[in-house]
């Protein structure tokens, strides 16, 4: 096509030929294809409807899989394409192609009619067989296939049917006539498809709709065949493909073919070819047939004589050609992006959008809006063609074509208004949505898109054949022709691109389920981006169009730089993808919980927790979509749900009311309430203001009762209860009332009763009545018009009614109800005329009549937890009740106003290591058979939390770990000869998935799902989750105990639970005050023995309560003994250098009577102590006394005790702080396994310091009592931080340092002869880090030499504490920018590596701080040698580098706790953190100096040696060689 008919409206075809082939041929082919069409394109829009309703797919997941199949559809054509022009032909190639795709839909056909059920209701789908899937998968792929073979011949077979024969061309005219009906015929075709089929499929179902296509795709083949002997059928060029290879090999082969004049003697091409000399574009490529000796290179009949090192120059020109056109092939990838390939998600706009039209009871389909396109891309190609074209024509009195780049240029342009709207559209409609309570946007806002996309698709794609069929040879028609499907493959393999990528780096808060909830808006404006960076691309393209190769190179460098961006971004860390490292985010203790099941939008709980922790979880599979951790300060006291999306809480005592909003999390607003005194808190959300805005939210706290706007947490009014002993005891709003009921009692024996108007706060009515027996202050909530409470005997209950204004009373003594009553205790639960009490350990339901009258009705167990009352029907509430039996527990839900219903019963298998059932949450949906279904959530004894459903545990969160209290470390075993813990079998399938997940992540192409998997497999092959130890010592168990009493083995390659044990003490149900020890550690001649660890406790909250020990087997988590030891428990001092025989640790447990006791209780523990009798020493802090004491042993117990392992203790020492100066508010030890490598420092003068190393150092930091409050409190002449360090043997103080103006907390660390702590100068008003280093004085002498070769030295003296140490300090300050939650230190196994202190910053990260940086010897200007030594020159602050925080972007919410561990390898460490996260990783302080990264390519250093031998080797020969010649000269 010349450059005019490119870009000029000039028609180059004036003349068109005559057609003597019949017309015949063209109508049956359009139709048979236009059939094919019909059924393929039905099932397109509704298929992501498909997948994630009836397979339960996730919308990302089925949306890569869609985008995968219409990349495949689109890609095999331009295979199938080469082997219909090379070998087969177009005719059978469409014969094969329409017979597979119709195998393809008999199986979805198939797997339709068998497909798995699914509850609508709750979202639970029954488990996909194999086979369902592989029918599923099967049509994809043979619709993929069949697709190839149709869509590559088809329009090129229907060009055919116009020529004479295989030689001729169409004219221009002639050919954009084919195109345009062809076009037609397909869009009628999806016309049909987008209106019709999906409607049937939605109106009638999957396997009516589906076998409607099936139909349609058998009536195409059969009138395919039918019309066969009509057709022209002309022969295949064989050797295509390979003559394209040709030309690149001979090209290659040829390099050094110079290509002047005087070379060549002549180009090789065929005899009565059109082209004898080869065009000078991509000049390069015209050495494949330049031949300088005819004679050696061709045959005797003209032929070369070999192909693949000369060839002709039609095939140069053909392969030229296809290199030409690639370019502006490439800016149709976009425009398919932006219009084909949003299909699926405009599905999801339209189904949460208002579908409704004028006609009424109809919708609209969702899948059917795509038909708004088409018959926009129809009527476009009518006008253009029949009103347009004639009508310039006729005005300009000569024919007229707009060119083909003009046609493909407005196209592209067009599609970046396409694009944009449909963003501004989804921006609208998510905003209606979640900011008006749901309204729902019209889906005719989508016709804009529709528009302007059919427009777009119908300028460009009939351009882009046109464009194609003319530039590329006749033998390549059928590849011209699918080279526009192509684009769409590429599109919809970019498309999954950019989604799985937008959905990585937005944390899937983009593209989700519930569109409300993410921002589809965002993703749109992102393709908006690139489309118009496509039409620059394509501007560039048009006027580059001539310098062909050019722009092949610049669209190389475009690609190269596209990917390689991608792969940086998408690259990961060694820490982030899990390898080192390991983040596990919890809640805690759920206290309350809220059910958020509407019919749009993910199924969510909201819960608030005992961390203070307020989340929302995903009632599905438990994950946590977004969780808010306040502070220690800030419990929350209520939740609730307000407006249908907004997330309520109350905390701080009822000071601070919050506003989050449900979707996403965000705080909405922010309202401080008034409060004058300590009172129970109380929040009230109307039922009414579930969806109603006019009614406000009730909050009593602080002794006021405000009304607060749900709107935006404005204070409406504000009632005052602050009368000297009166206490508010509930707030009721009965439904669509105006009027507030508040009841409180008046010094415990009147009750007060007030009626509010809820618009102004004013009071209408108050009303009191004494009662003389005086109530206990626990009241159930019954009605709106009835409470019942508790007298002060707990003997009986009282009715209060509260009924047009007055208050009415009735007594009901509890032993009328129960025979046998004992002091009863009203049950929270919250039941509609009906309460729950607690007597003789029996849980009695009472029920309330219409005169205030009780009945009992029911009693269960004393363990029965049980719900709140949830209504069920428009006059039924029921309520739950769960209790154990063995290993099971049995959830029973009932009617409250008829016990005897019961609506569901369920027994569960439960792991007798949870507990007991501490609370319940209940919530009910419809099923499909509209019956009742209910779902359970429930908090375990150890904290966990479970859902329940359909008598099994759909998920389950291990909620204890929020609240670790105590952390130590075990070995693993060694792992055996010929037997791995850990060992994992490989079969055939699992070894090709992944091969297949390494694939797909090599392309970009890995689901988060994927993403994990294959996670897992990179730790599996590393070893690092083996169930044995490594020589490097990375492999071990963090043993973690937790409030509530349980202990977890945490593995440190990927963080997963090993085992769990919840301590069952026979002496006490809930033992307190627990501690964790290491009780046996194995070494050498132990190894058999499985180590142990210590676990005390004590069986009741007071000190003098009887102590309970607990033993635990590390390996299997089995309690190997528990039992009460008699005696209390005051302080545990483990004796960790006594050991017995088995490495059993000896400890000493002092109670209350000044006595201690040895553990273990054996013979052997008893001699080894009695050796070292004399030399045990302890001390005990008294905080609030201020005191220290120090105690030595004394004498056995024989005479007050029969127990031999029983010792009395004398008290040595006694430090006493003068309590109206000085408050203990912190003290602090060094490790006792910490290992010191060396006792000595040399300085830079030479000069030796030699540490001063003890086990017997106390840090004790204190504080003038004004200053112990907070921060800011008092003014800097009140307060001075004053810290000690003294020796426990002794109680002599070695050093004492004071800080005027300054005040706590204190967060310290002890290490080696150093001590670093950090607090707050009130004079700076900025925090300090303060290091002393202690030093040995009395060994200076040992820095003479002669005296040291003379042997007069001391440094094999005994050290005492009792001698007076000659010592010194060293100190310095420094500021430090950040408030600071606990800090730790680094150990190594030989103490070799230099430390790091572990600091947790209030923002709970984790920063890793070089020792040196709080060297007391730093100065201004260091010298040269202390600058070689490695002292950093001094400043005022310590740095924060950003990329020294261990926990990089991660946060440890409510970091309480850092635990550090060496490994073998002596330059790494183990850190662990805890709070409510828990957070792993392995730290080289000094990097790793001792060993190769896990990622060292041993490969590439044998193929550097390899090289290098070679090099060597080729050198050396080239050199004799050289040298021979020279010698030769």
């Amino acid at each position: 096509m010349d450059q005019e008919a490119l870009l000029v409206g000039k028609a180059t075809d004036q003349h068109p030929e005559k057609r003597t082939v019949s017309t015949i041929s063209c109508i049956l082919g359009i139709v048979s294809q236009a059939l094919e069409k019909l059924a393929y394109y039905g099932l397109v829009p509704n298929m992501i409807l498909y997948l994630t309703v009836e397979y339960g797919m996730g919308t990302t997941e089925a949306a890569n899989i869609l985008f995968l199949w219409s990349a495949a559809t689109n890609f095999f054509p331009l295979i199938c394409a080469f082997i219909a022009d090379s070998y087969t032909g177009r005719f059978p190639l469409i014969g094969f192609g329409s017979s597979t795709s119709l195998l393809g839909m008999l199986s979805l056909w198939l797997a339709a009619m068998i497909q798995p059920k699914c509850d609508k209701s709750i979202d639970v789908c029954q488990p996909i067989t194999p086979f369902q899937l592989f029918l599923l998968y099967s049509f994809f792929t043979l619709t993929s296939i069949g697709a190839g073979g149709v869509r590559s011949s088809c329009l090129a077979f229907a060009a055919d049917q116009l020529q004479l024969n295989n030689t001729t061309r169409i004219s221009t005219s002639a050919l954009e006539t084919l195109f345009n009906w062809y076009y037609f015929s397909v869009m009628l075709a999806y016309f049909l498809s987008e209106s019709l089929l999906v409607f049937v499929q939605t109106k009638y179902g999957w396997q009516i709709g589906f076998g409607v296509s099936l139909a349609s795709m058998a009536l195409s083949v059969a009138l395919f065949f039918a019309a066969s002997p009509f057709y022209v059928k002309f022969k295949c060029e064989h050797g295509l493909v390979s003559g394209l290879f040709q030309v690149l090999v001979a090209a290659f082969r040829n390099q050094h073919v110079d290509l002047s004049e005087e070379y060549i003697i002549s180009y090789h091409h065929e005899t009565g070819s059109s082209f004898s000399i080869p065009s000078q574009k991509l000049r390069y490529l015209n050495k494949a047939c330049a031949t300088s000796n005819p004679r050696q290179d061709l045959t005797l009949t003209g032929n070369s004589q070999n192909p693949w090192k000369l060839c002709t120059v039609q095939q140069v020109e053909d392969f030229k050609s296809l290199v030409n056109v690639l370019p502006i092939w490439s800016t149709g990838i976009i425009l398919s992006l932006v219009t084909a390939c949003q299909a699926s998600f405009i599905v999801l706009q339209a189904k949460a959008m208002d579908r409704r039209t004028f006609i009424k009871g109809f919708e609209i389909p969702p899948g059917c809006y795509g038909v708004f396109m088409i018959i926009s891309f129809v009527l476009f190609l009518v006008i253009y063609d029949l009103v347009v074209i004639p009508s310039v024509s006729w005005a300009l009195k000569k024919p007229f074509r707009l060119g083909v780049m003009v046609r493909m240029g407005a196209g592209i342009a067009i599609s970046v208004l396409c694009i944009s709207t449909l963003a501004i559209v989804e921006y609208v409609r998510r905003k209606r949505a979640r900011e008006e309570g749901g309204t729902l946007l019209s889906a005719m806002w989508l016709l804009p898109y529709m528009l302007l996309g059919g427009i777009s698709e119908a300028l460009i794609s009939i351009a882009q054949n046109e464009f194609f069929y003319s530039e590329l040879p006749k033998s390549m028609s059928s590849v011209a022709t699918t080279l526009s499907g192509l684009n769409m493959a590429a599109a919809s393999l970019v498309s999954s691109w950019i989604v799985t990528a937008v959905d990585t780096a937005t944390c899937r808060t983009w593209i989700i389920e519930d569109i409300n909830e993410g921002h589809l808006d965002y993703y749109y404006w992102l393709m908006t981006a690139f489309s118009l960076l496509n039409v620059v691309y394509f501007v560039w393209c048009s006027k580059a169009y001539a310098n062909a190769m050019a722009m092949a190179l610049r669209l190389y460098l475009l690609l190269i730089v596209f990917v390689s961006s991608a792969i940086v971004s998408f690259s990961l860390y060694e820490d982030q993808v899990g390898l080192m490292d390991w983040h596990q985010r919890y809640i805690g203790k759920v206290k309350h919980a809220v059910f958020h099941t509407q019919k749009t939008g993910r199924k969510r709980v909201i819960v608030s927790t005992e961390e203070n922790v307020v989340a929302s979880l995903d009632l599905r599979h438990g994950e946590i979509f977004w969780r808010h951790v306040l502070g220690t300060k800030d419990a929350i006291d209520g939740v609730d749900i307000a407006l249908g999306k907004y997330v309520i809480t109350l905390s701080s005592e009822g000071s601070m009311l919050r506003a989050w909003n449900l979707p996403d999390g965000q705080m909405v607003w922010e309202t401080s309430l008034h409060s004058a005194q300590h009172s129970k808190s109380l929040l009230s959300v109307p039922v009414n203001l579930k969806f109603d805005k006019d009614y406000s939210i009730l909050v009593f706290g602080g002794g006021y009762l405000h009304a607060v706007s749900p709107i935006d947490g404005e204070l409406l009014w504000k009632k005052d209860f602050t009368a000297e002993g009166f206490e508010v005891k509930r707030v009721l709003q009965p439904l669509e009332s105006s009027i507030v009921y508040v009841l409180g009692f008046l010094h415990s024996s009147e009750a007060v009763f007030y009626q509010i108007d809820s618009k102004s706060g004013e009071v209408v009515a108050e009303k009191s009545t004494a009662f003389p027996g005086g109530f206990s202050g626990e009241v159930a909530s019954v009605s709106n018009d009835k409470v019942v409470v508790l007298d002060s005997t707990r003997s009986i209950l009282v009715t209060i009614s509260f009924v047009d204004g007055e208050i009415s009373f009735h007594k009901t003594l509890i032993s009328n109800l129960v025979e046998d009553s004992g002091e009863a205790e009203i049950l929270s639960p919250l039941l509609s005329n009906m309460l729950a009490v607690k007597v003789n350990k029996r849980t009695i339901f009472v029920r309330v009549g219409d005169q205030g009258k009780l009945e009992m009705v029911d009693s269960l167990s004393d363990e029965t937890a049980m719900s709140d009352s949830l209504p069920v029907a428009d006059d039924q509430v029921a309520f739950a009740s769960v209790h154990h039996e063995g290993s099971k527990i049995h959830l029973t839900v009932k009617l409250v106003d008829d016990l005897d219903t019961v609506l569901l019963r369920e027994s569960i298998q439960m792991d007798q290591h949870r507990g007991r059932v501490d609370r319940v949450f209940i919530n009910n949906y419809i099923k499909t058979d509209r019956s009742n279904g209910f779902r359970a959530l429930i908090v375990m004894e150890d904290h966990s939390l479970l859902l329940l459903q359909q008598g099994a545990i759909v998920w389950s969160r291990e909620e204890g770990l929020a609240s670790v209290t105590d952390v130590t470390t075990a070995e693993l075993p060694v792992e055996k000869d010929g037997v791995s813990v850990a060992k994992v079998e490989h079969t055939l399938v699992d070894w090709l998935k992944g091969h297949i997940l390494k694939l797909k992540g090599s392309l970009l192409l890995a689901s988060p799902e994927d993403v994990v998997a294959i996670q897992e497999m990179r730790m599996k092959s590393s070893g690092r989750s083996k169930l044995t130890r490594d020589h490097n010592g990375f492999r071990k168990l963090f043993i973690a105990l937790t409030r509530a009493g349980k202990l977890f083995a945490l593995h440190t390659g990927d963080g997963r639970i090993v085992w769990s044990t919840l301590l069952n003490s026979p002496a006490c149900a809930r033992p307190s005050g627990i501690s964790l020890y290491q009780w046996q550690v194995p070494h050498h001649h132990a190894m058999d023995e499985n180590p142990s660890v210590l676990v005390v406790g004590r069986c009741g909250s007071d000190s003098s309560s009887p102590g309970v020990l607990s033993f635990v087997d590390v390996y299997t988590g089995k309690e190997i003994s528990s039992s009460d030891i008699g005696h209390s428990v005051v302080q545990v001092m483990p004796l960790p250098l006594f050991t017995d025989s088995t490495e059993q640790r000896l400890h000493l447990i002092a109670d209350t009577d000044g006595h201690v006791h040895l553990y273990p209780k054996t013979p052997e523990a008893l001699g080894i102590f009695q050796r070292e009798f004399q030399n045990v020493y302890w001390y005990n802090v008294e905080g609030d006394d201020g005191i220290i004491r120090g105690h030595g042993m004394k004498s056995s117990c024989a005479g007050e005790t029969a127990d031999e392992y029983c010792f009395t203790t004398r008290e040595l020492w006694t430090v006493v702080f003068p309590s109206e100066s000085e408050k203990i508010i912190s003290t602090l030890t060094r490790k006792p396994n910490e290992v010191v490598h060396t006792q000595a420092k040399v300085s830079t003068d030479q000069d030796v310091l030699y540490k001063y190393v003890s086990r017997n150092l106390l840090f004790v930091a204190t504080v003038s009592p004004k200053g112990a409050g907070e921060i800011g409190s008092v003014t800097p002449e009140e307060s001075a931080l004053v810290v000690y360090l003294i020796d426990t043997v002794t109680g002599r103080i070695l050093h004492r340092l004071s800080h005027q103006g300054c005040q706590g907390p204190v967060h310290a660390v002890f290490s080696e002869n150093w001590v670093v702590y950090h607090y707050f100068n009130l004079r700076a008003h900025k925090y300090e880090v303060t290091v002393v280093e202690i030093y040995d004085q009395s060994r200076a002498e040992n820095k003479n030499v002669w005296k040291l070769v003379l042997g007069k030295h001391n440094l094999t003296a005994p050290i005492s504490s009792y001698s007076r140490p000659e010592m010194f300090t060293k100190s310095q300050s420094y500021f430090f920018p950040q408030s600071v939650k606990t800090i730790a230190v680094t150990s190594t196994a030989k103490g070799i590596t230099s430390k790091q202190l572990l600091i947790g910053t209030i923002g709970d990260q984790i920063l890793a701080l070089d020792k040196r940086f709080v060297d007391p010897r730093r100065t201004l200007n260091p010298s040269q040698a202390e600058k070689e030594e490695g002292i950093i020159p001094l400043t005022d602050s310590l740095p924060i580098i950003p990329q020294s925080y261990i926990t990089h972007s991660l946060k440890v919410e409510g970091l309480r706790g850092i635990v550090t561990a060496p490994a073998k390898l002596e330059s790494t460490t183990h850190v662990f953190a805890y709070g409510v996260d828990l957070f792993y990783t392995r730290l080289a302080p000094s990097k790793t100096y001792d060993s190769l990264t896990d990622d060292f390519s041993y490969a590439l250093l044998l193929i550097t040696i390899v090289a290098l031998v070679a090099a060597i080797y080729i050198t050396w020969a080239l050199s004799e060689k050289k040298e021979l010649s020279e010698k030769w000269r």
